[in-house]
């Protein structure tokens, strides 16, 4: 509400590439983090099957640094996503 997203950092990154490609990866990220990386729940949730989550994240991170086994920065990526 106050205007103040991240302007730099993984989900600012996706956030780019996803208006520049028409990509999903930011929702992608999302349905991941909530999910608490389960696969399935996450591929569920986007109505696409797992393999296709496996495949954005891998495509997420060529794109921008996901650090997804670091819990402090998954922390700070649901933060960034929800005050989207």
């Amino acid at each position: 509400r106050s205007g103040r997203t991240p302007r730099r950092g993984p989900v600012a990154d996706l956030v780019r590439h996803d208006r520049a490609h028409g990509t999903r990866y930011v929702a992608t990220l999302s349905a991941w983090l909530r999910a608490q990386g389960d696969l399935a729940r996450a591929a569920t949730t986007l109505e696409v099957h797992p393999n296709t989550v496996r495949y954005r994240l891998r495509r997420m991170n060529e794109v921008t640094a996901l650090r997804l086994d670091d819990p402090d920065q998954r922390l700070a990526m649901l933060i960034a996503l929800a005050v989207r």
